[in-house]
């Protein structure tokens, strides 16, 4: 008998079995307390960032997040399940010796043990920097640490990116006199090359969710048609829709069901496929009653989905949801409504949709959207151009566009990423495709005199063990 038994022999004949099975389970439920107290520290993370973005400024004290996550929600994530401390976590503003520089890394919030900050605890840092503002005496404003991505060409994209701050895109690269385009993930401070994992000609990633699962289109060589697929550790399930010239899947949500569209005879279906299967078997979505066309963008938690289409053949396309199994036109835009194609692009659990509108006058001009039941529509200024809008929401009600590159919050207003960065960064940004709950931020602009653009990731705190 070696000496575990002997022990575990010895509790069970002093303590009881029951007592043993407790004592086994301790490791697993220090475990669970610690992922818990992660998530709650997140939450702050992300409460954080989102008041920054509120009020650009840092504020005076914790409680002040209550601003953004409700008192009760405030109250019970400032609980600390590993410790036991009601008030589990302390905050320290960052702390300045010329009122601008802050030390690289400096914490911000840290776990509390019995009253006091746990040495050993995990805590948030803040890696972005001070900047002077405009008003004598005023409190030196927050600017985002910045990522370069690499260059990723002309027709290149970061896409999306998770809550785990996984970033996923395409490179485009010269082939020839075409554009082939390469998919990849940025992971953990590495670009990885998924391309040559997914086995295809081209490949393009659109979104991610929290469990790595990665959706997107791949090309067979010489072929136009594409083919949706999903993506997790090592394993590759393409689309199956029997008559299907092309697919592809734009969005996808925590639980894998993911969308996109379908395309049979020139005419477009929004689809939707559920990545836990063994097969990816797409359901038809439908169309609006006299339409023939539909696309589907995104899907939130509550499975609520968005998307556009025209109402008649040959119409001008309009803003789509499905609560249920077949579209209706969201209530964004009126019938009367002087504008040209509407499109929505994303929508959080709140309800918040975001997307862009057309000018009936200039084809290629686009403005932003926000629209939420209680908001109605709002278009935030400069939100638009060519090929402009909204792009993303997180669930904080944040939201990312171009042109330019821009953050937006109700109350706040519109505030150009660009002036949210070191002065001395050498970027000029172009756009902003998506944001996350943590309020990290992707995508592209010129870097320094590089000639081709390259993908970013703003960051402001990071989590450390």
């Amino acid at each position: 008998m070696n000496r575990t038994s002997i022990i575990v022999a010895w509790l069970t004949m002093t303590m009881g079995a029951t007592a043993v099975q407790k004592l086994d389970a301790a490791p697993d439920r220090n475990e669970e307390t610690k992922r818990q107290s992660r998530g709650n520290l997140r939450m702050l993370m992300a409460a954080l960032s989102t008041y920054i973005v509120q009020t650009g400024v840092f504020p005076d004290r914790l409680d002040e997040l209550q601003e953004v996550l409700g008192k009760d929600r405030f109250a019970e994530t400032m609980r600390n399940p590993r410790t036991g401390d009601a008030v589990g976590y302390s905050y320290r503003p960052p702390k300045t010796s010329d009122g601008l520089k802050a030390q690289e890394g400096e914490v911000v919030l840290i776990e509390m043990k019995e009253g006091k900050e746990d040495p050993e605890g995990a805590r948030v840092r803040f890696v972005g920097s001070l900047a002077k503002t405009d008003h004598p005496g005023a409190k030196p404003a927050p600017r985002f640490r910045i990522t370069d991505l690499g260059a990723i060409g002309h027709y290149g994209c970061v896409w999306a990116i998770n809550n785990n701050g996984q970033a996923v895109g395409a490179i485009s690269e010269r082939s020839g006199n075409d554009w082939v385009e390469r998919a990849f993930m940025y992971s953990e401070g590495k670009t990885i090359d998924i391309h040559r994992k997914l086995g295809y000609a081209q490949s393009d990633i659109h979104d991610i969710n929290d469990a790595g699962v990665i959706v997107g289109i791949v090309k067979k060589p010489r072929a136009s048609n594409g083919i949706g697929f999903a993506w997790q550790e090592g394993k590759l399930k393409i689309i199956h829709s029997s008559g299907a010239h092309y697919t592809t899947l734009y969005g996808i949500n925590n639980k894998g069901m993911a969308v996109g569209i379908s395309a049979k005879g020139g005419k477009r279906h929004a689809i939707m496929v559920d990545t836990n299967a063994p097969e990816l078997k797409p359901t038809d979505l439908g169309v609006l009653p006299d339409g023939d066309d539909s696309v589907a963008t995104g899907i939130n938690e509550k499975g609520v989905i968005v998307g556009s289409g025209p109402a008649q053949p040959g119409k001008r396309t309009r803003c789509l949801v499905w609560e249920g199994d077949l579209p209706t036109i969201a209530p964004i835009f009126a019938e009367e409504d002087d504008v040209g194609n509407t499109l929505t692009r994303d929508i959080n659990d709140n309800g918040v949709m975001v997307g862009c509108w057309g000018s009936r006058q200039r084809a290629l001009d686009y403005r932003a959207f926000v629209w939420r039941k209680d908001w109605g529509r709002i278009e935030p200024p400069a939100g638009g151009g060519t090929l402009g809008g909204a792009h993303g929401v997180n669930n904080y009600d944040l939201v990312v566009g171009h042109s330019p590159a821009f953050i937006w919050c109700k109350g706040r207003g519109l505030v150009k990423l660009q002036d949210m960065l070191p002065a001395a960064s050498g970027w000029l940004l172009a756009e902003a495709r998506a944001i996350n709950d943590l309020g990290q931020i992707v995508g592209k602009g010129k870097f320094g005199n590089e000639p081709l653009p390259h993908g970013y990731l703003l960051t402001m705190f990071e989590l450390a063990e």
